[in-house]
């Protein structure tokens, strides 16, 4: 997928027009801008829910151990995932261009509660964890536990606008291994492997003027070539997201 680059919006200035060989002088008429939906516009998003869905019995085989969650709510999502809040405290930042979300800017959304993964050398907090945006890549999340570590990263995401783009909805999207986490439990091998499900519904607290996403999107589309971040393990050449 194609995405502008992150500048700010320019916001577009009407000048009025006078007829000077008329009198008496008519007054200034504003011209009327029309937004430009090609145009990048910064979108922020904050609360609302994030779900989770583990693998674990994969976790379980290559030495993970997903303990029981903290501060889950109640219910269960339609697809079974573990959910939490996610604080107002912090807002994620994102740009929308030609009706689509382009790429994450900047902030971040905070659960409520989550997890503590035992591995045979320690364990990794995942208590109030975090999806940050990475700076090398603006189309992937990273999952930042209680010490500020990105042991997960987020992509795939799958998304649409609803409640009158009130809400982003992350119908799933996947979590996967780092290849350091992959290296410190003895299997280098499964770097980017995905080891859960994640969704996400936030609340929209902030519009670009002009851009109104109204479809979905995905940021690896089926029969395009498939590439992944630098540093993580490439598929095969000549390999297509499915």
């Amino acid at each position: 997928m194609k995405w502008l680059d992150a500048s700010l919006l320019r916001s577009v200035l009407a000048i009025g027009v006078l007829t000077a060989s008329v009198v008496p002088v008519l007054a200034e008429q504003p011209a009327t801008a029309t937004p430009d939906p090609s145009a990048s516009q910064l979108w922020a998003a904050w609360g609302g829910t994030v779900g989770m869905r583990w693998n674990r019995d994969l976790a379980g085989n290559i030495g993970l151990k997903v303990e029981a969650p903290s501060a889950r709510l109640a219910d269960l999502s339609f697809y079974e995932h573990e959910r939490f809040s996610v604080r107002r405290a912090t807002s994620i930042e994102f740009r929308v261009a030609n009706n689509n979300l382009q790429a994450f800017v900047g902030g971040s959304l905070q659960a409520r509660g989550g997890y503590v993964i035992t591995l045979r050398d320690g364990s990794i907090d995942l208590t109030d964890f975090r999806l940050r945006p990475r700076a090398a890549d603006p189309l992937l999340l990273d999952l930042v536990d209680a010490d500020g570590k990105a042991w997960f990263y987020v992509d795939r995401l799958m998304y649409e606008l609803v409640d009158g783009n009130r809400t982003l909805a992350v119908r799933t999207m996947d979590l996967r291994i780092s290849r350091e986490l992959a290296e410190r439990i003895g299997h280098a091998n499964v770097a980017g492997w995905v080891i859960a499900d994640m969704e996400l519904a936030t609340e929209v607290q902030r519009q670009g003027i002009g851009a109104t996403p109204a479809g979905g999107g995905s940021y690896y589309w089926a029969g395009t070539p498939a590439t992944r971040p630098a540093g993580e393990p490439q598929p095969p050449p000549g390999a297509i997201n499915e």
